[in-house]
């Protein structure tokens, strides 16, 4: 996953100020700061924000969350999520939708990866195929259906590209 999300922000090379929400030190975090890219990681827990400063000493890093994003408008080139998304509810993602929009420039983009489903009938057919296990580890998040997020996205006149990774795993360009 971390070659398609190299590939997305390659794509954008104009970029010059991103933002990583719940700043989970990842691959892709890594790479940014290691290409010199101004990043800021934005996450609600002040554990992780030290782990993260801790690791990454030039990482600036901020106390925030989706549903409130603590900047101006237009002031990302980039934002970026991995793997958070899917905690949110239909109506926090709509909230964090917008919020994202606000602090976004206007040529800029977002980039998600995160559990996702095209629409609930493939949702139903994939856990037909799971373990009871499986399905008990699914229960309880909010998984977005990409025909929603599509819809919702439209509204600020964005779209949408998106390449699967498996049947579970998306990574999402709004542009």
């Amino acid at each position: 996953m971390l070659q398609m999300f190299v590939l997305a922000l390659s794509l954008y090379n104009t970029w010059n100020r991103g933002v990583f929400l719940l700043c989970k030190i990842t691959n892709l975090l890594i790479y940014s700061l290691q290409n010199k890219y101004h990043i800021i990681g934005i996450d609600q827990s002040r554990q992780m924000l030290a782990v993260a400063k801790e690791k990454y000493p030039k990482l600036h890093v901020r106390l925030g969350e989706f549903l409130k994003i603590p900047y101006e408008n237009q002031t990302f080139d980039v934002i970026v999520s991995t793997y958070a998304f899917h905690h949110l509810n239909e109506e926090e993602k709509r909230v964090a939708i917008a919020e994202m929009m606000r602090v976004l420039k206007k040529d800029g983009r977002i980039i998600l990866g995160d559990l996702m489903f095209q629409n609930k009938a493939e949702e139903q057919k994939i856990r037909s195929t799971l373990s009871p296990e499986q399905i008990k580890e699914l229960n309880g998040e909010y998984y977005s259906y990409l025909h929603l997020l599509i819809k919702e996205v439209e509204q600020y006149e964005k779209r949408v590209v998106y390449k699967r990774i498996d049947r579970f795993n998306y990574v999402v360009a709004i542009q």
